[in-house]
């Protein structure tokens, strides 16, 4: 079972690397200043011989905007949930490294980059816009809209 290590931020926090091993991370009306635009990295803990697992919750009290890409390595499991009203700016697995990754979108997912993705669940309300970047993924439950 995943540790649930929960970091409920209300500050601008400026952040050079952003990397867990195992765990959940919420952002709530967070504002990140990230010089190397990689909102998070999960990594396999190669001391104790751990696959990486991790969790990106994006959520608001209101409207909020978050940039970054999401990365793991190819010994890790990674998910971002995108809670209504939040809108986020970046990538999910662009360089295609991760074992297995999740998507749960119930906000506004504006890609910057090609994603690559197993399960991608859009929901009622919520819209992807690819803004001409690949998306790929292996299964897919949409109630929501592709652009």
């Amino acid at each position: 079972m995943m540790p649930d290590r929960r970091n409920d931020m209300k500050t601008t926090t400026v952040m050079n690397d952003f990397c867990i091993n195992s765990g959940t991370v919420v952002l709530r009306d967070v504002s990140l200043s990230l010089p190397n635009n990689e909102l998070m990295r999960v990594r396999r803990d190669k001391r104790r011989k751990l696959d990486g697992e991790g969790h990106l919750q994006l959520s608001t009290d209101s409207h909020h905007t978050y940039w970054g890409n999401v990365y793991a390595d190819k010994r890790s499991t990674v998910s971002v949930s995108v809670d209504p009203n939040v809108t986020w700016e970046g990538a999910l697995n662009p360089n295609k490294r991760c074992r297995k990754v999740t998507a749960v979108i119930n906000g506004t997912w504006n890609m910057t980059q090609d994603s690559y993705i197993d399960r991608l669940v859009i929901g009622k309300d919520a819209v992807i816009n690819t803004n001409g970047h690949k998306l790929k993924y292996h299964s897919l439950d949409n109630q929501g809209m592709i652009n």
